[in-house]
């Protein structure tokens, strides 16, 4: 009897162990399929089904490019290769030739301007010419020959008003072209490039360069020195304006080199006021020529400090403008 149910406890056992399995079994393929389900539902982004295609493309096509060109003759390889290497060298030549041709330009119109303080031939600059001299087609100069012009710029041309070559000098101490739209002389009540307002002229002359010549970028002083021939046009419609070049200094002032002043940076910043001059269509007036040395200085006595003139050197320079203007 034991025996018997044994058996039947060993039966039930078996059934009972057979159906769970089953019943396990079955949820655990219900879990895969919706596992499944939702995974198949899911939308990738953009940047990984159609960008990541394309970036593959690419790549595989780079792939491909490579190993065919491993794979081509070794002429074939060097021709490609010389190819490249032979667009690399042109572009290289024709920037160098483009820097070449604009430092040839610059050094050209530095040196026509050198020559002409030596009275060489006629150079492709405008008003670089000789002082002319008194002749029957302008009468000699006198103290009204300036009566009708104006004089706009720095200490320099102070001097016209002090030795009385002329009564409209619209200057200060240390101006330049960015503080005559600010700086108000003693005695006036508004800045000295509106002195020139409801004012007229026949002509107009410019000086400025000599506190400029020391600044970081001549392109800015050339920019901010076309700001002040535009206003003056605004305000003297009917003038003429004539733009002067920066007088020269003496070799005493030159090795003084005091805040970077010397005759190397006036040269420079000179070259600057020619540009400036073709650029606006104005007058350029080499008027260092009038006062300067065989070698292009200022004679040691034309000038108590070496860079403001005497009496005798500004009716110099006074004369060359009448003469050639």
């Amino acid at each position: 009897m034991k025996k018997f149910f044994s058996i039947i406890l060993a039966l039930i056992t078996t059934l009972g162990f057979t159906g769970c399995r089953k019943t396990i079994t079955r949820e655990y393929s219900t879990a895969v399929t919706q596992a499944t389900t939702v995974v198949e539902t899911v939308t990738l982004p953009a940047f990984l089904t159609e960008e990541s295609t394309e970036v593959m493309s690419t790549a595989q096509n780079e792939t491909l490019t490579a190993k065919e060109n491993t794979k081509a003759p070794p002429s074939k390889q060097k021709a490609a290769k010389a190819e490249t290497t032979a667009t690399t060298v042109a572009g290289s030549a024709e920037t160098e030739a483009a820097e070449k041709s604009t430092l040839a330009e610059r050094e050209t119109v530095a040196k026509n301007v050198f020559d002409s303080l030596f009275e060489s031939a006629s150079v492709p600059v405008p008003g670089l010419t000789k002082a002319k001299e008194p002749s029957t087609a302008k009468e000699a100069r006198d103290s009204s020959s300036f009566d009708d012009c104006a004089f706009v710029g720095n200490s320099r041309i102070m001097d016209f008003a002090t030795y009385g070559l002329a009564k409209n000098v619209f200057a200060d101490v240390s101006l330049t072209v960015d503080t005559v739209f600010t700086k108000v002389r003693s005695g006036k009540s508004v800045t000295i490039i509106n002195e020139l307002n409801g004012r007229r002229f026949s002509k107009i002359y410019l000086y400025f360069g000599d506190n400029e010549c020391g600044w970081g970028s001549l392109p800015t002083f050339e920019e901010h020195y076309g700001r002040v021939v535009d206003a003056v046009r605004e305000r003297c419609l009917s003038a003429e304006i004539y733009i002067m070049s920066i007088m020269p200094i003496s070799r005493s002032a030159d090795r003084a080199n005091n805040y970077g002043y010397n005759m190397a940076a006036l040269n420079r910043a000179n070259e600057y006021v020619i540009d400036l001059a073709r650029q606006k269509g104005v007058n350029y007036l080499n008027t260092r020529s009038a006062v300067s040395d065989a070698q292009g200085y200022l004679p040691e006595e034309a000038s108590p400090d070496g860079v403001h003139l005497g009496r005798q050197y500004c009716v110099k320079w006074a004369d060359y403008v009448y003469y050639n203007s």
